[in-house]
């Protein structure tokens, strides 16, 4: 704590109680005429603090000199304004000459007020996340799969399951986009001819233009893949393997940017996939069967 005294002959004292019950006198000599404040800080400390050559004992810790003497700039302020002194700007030896050194709580900027941070642009809200789609498949109906699954392998011994996986998502994506379209003549590379057959009659004959219009999926909006059976046929010399795969859609109906809470639709399709394992044939699956079980559009509660 400190207290600021203004004397008759012009100087100011300002008195530091100490945690030993001392004080210390900080002195500075105003000059009234000229209106400035002249001269170093003068410290004078207690008689019992001072040694014979007038010098401070061990006892007071030197710190406290730098202290006393960051308190210079705030004494300054505080005359100024009692005794309303504008002080003229010092030269830079001044300065350097009569300013204690800087500490971490002492203003560095030179008196200059520091640049005004330009504000962030506003964030654009973040999308709302989808719900999570669970499915827990019968214990006997999985292992069974896993069971077909390894038997698949003794007639190709590069099927990865991993990988068919990974295609048949890209294909159902990909059959949506195109259905969405009415891009049936894209398809047929895709379908047998029966399936494409079937699956134009129902869209044109059963889809709603609702259905049609939303049921692309991106590889990103499939949330499940769920090997429902296996299919092993040997015909005289002829083997056929057919994999039936349900798979799972969720997506927004409309954009975020345009509905802070759209609707969501759900979509659950069902999918053969076909493969002439005989000799001599194309190594490729294609897709005997496509059917949209399930389409429902569900509305978000506010």
């Amino acid at each position: 704590m400190s207290i600021i005294k203004i004397l008759n002959n012009g100087n100011a004292i300002q008195k530091f109680f100490l945690p030993r019950l001392s004080t210390v006198n900080l002195t500075i000599n105003i000059h009234r005429q000229h209106g400035t404040l002249l001269g170093n800080p003068k410290l004078q400390y207690p008689k019992y603090l001072q040694t014979t050559d007038n010098t401070t004992s061990d006892v007071l810790d030197k710190s406290w000199d730098e202290f006393y003497l960051a308190e210079y700039s705030t004494l300054k302020k505080c005359l100024k304004q009692v005794l309303g002194i504008n002080e003229p700007p010092q030269k830079e030896d001044e300065i350097s000459h009569h300013q204690p050194s800087r500490k971490l709580h002492q203003d560095t900027s030179g008196g200059k007020q520091p640049p005004i941070p330009t504000p962030l642009p506003s964030q654009p809200p973040t999308n709302k996340p989808l719900p999570r789609v669970l499915y827990i498949q019968n214990p006997v109906v999985w292992l069974t799969n896993k069971l077909d699954f390894r038997y698949l392998k003794k007639w190709d011994p590069n099927f990865s399951e991993t990988e068919f996986t990974r295609g048949a998502r890209q294909a159902v994506s990909t059959i949506t986009e195109l259905l969405s379209k009415s891009m049936f003549d894209n398809l047929k590379p895709l379908l047998t001819k029966s399936a494409l057959l079937s699956l134009r009659k129902d869209v044109e004959l059963l889809w709603a233009d609702e259905v049609r219009r939303n049921i692309a999926l991106t590889p990103g909006d499939v949330q499940l893949i769920i090997p429902r059976k296996l299919h092993f046929r040997n015909v005289v010399d002829k083997k056929y393997c057919d994999i039936d795969m349900v798979f799972i859609g969720l997506k927004w109906l409309e954009p975020q940017d345009l509905n802070p809470n759209p609707p969501l639709v759900f979509i659950d399709i069902i999918v053969r996939f076909h493969r002439n394992y005989s000799e001599g044939m194309t190594p490729d699956w294609t897709i005997s069967a496509f059917k949209v079980r399930r389409f429902n559009i569900v509305p978000q509660k506010n």
